[in-house]
């Protein structure tokens, strides 16, 4: 897949999603799906560590230590725990709730939507204002986590995204009133 560029695979991955979202070889065109996201994932931490690495701290985004403070055990946070919350918060925003969002009606629909949305009310404030991005893997995980237990509650209808989206546009001075 290396050979592909960034567009092709994401074209390819969107035929394969919709081939699965109509049930078209299940298996196979998950497979396909599966394959590109890591591959993508790849190029896209290749990418970032690139970045990291030769870019100066930019100030005003730089990571409040409360959000990046974990309480760890002397040994450090165990890397397998902190890679599955981080790739359930991708599969809960960039697959679950997309897929689920017109058939509830939701407000939004695009992922960073809804990143945007369960970020900031778990925060309670717009998460640029204290995390760099990307936020999913500069976050501390104990605030991911409750990001994604909110995103679950909406799943589960326990918690209403058009409330959530309202207190997010407030939070950024954007809520229009009607």
């Amino acid at each position: 897949m290396r050979h592909f560029l960034t567009r092709e695979l994401v074209a390819h991955r969107k035929r394969a999603q919709r081939a699965l979202n109509r049930g078209c070889n299940p298996e196979s065109s998950r497979a396909i799906v599966e394959r590109i996201d890591a591959e993508l994932e790849h190029r896209r931490t290749r990418r970032m560590d690139r970045l990291h690495d030769n870019a100066p701290p930019l100030p005003g985004l730089l990571p409040d230590e409360a959000l990046l403070t974990e309480a760890t055990s002397p040994a450090g946070p165990d890397p397998t725990c902190e890679t599955a919350t981080r790739a359930a918060w991708r599969r809960l925003v960039d697959e679950r709730m997309p897929a689920i969002a017109q058939e509830r009606s939701f407000p939004v629909r695009f992922n960073h939507c809804f990143a945007r949305i369960l970020l900031d009310c778990t925060l309670g404030r717009p998460w640029r204002d204290c995390v760099a991005p990307p936020a999913w893997r500069n976050m501390s995980i104990s605030t991911l986590e409750q990001a994604i237990a909110l995103g679950e509650a909406v799943l589960s209808g326990e918690a209403d995204l058009t409330a959530l989206n309202r207190r997010s546009l407030a939070l950024r001075g954007k809520l229009r009133e009607d």
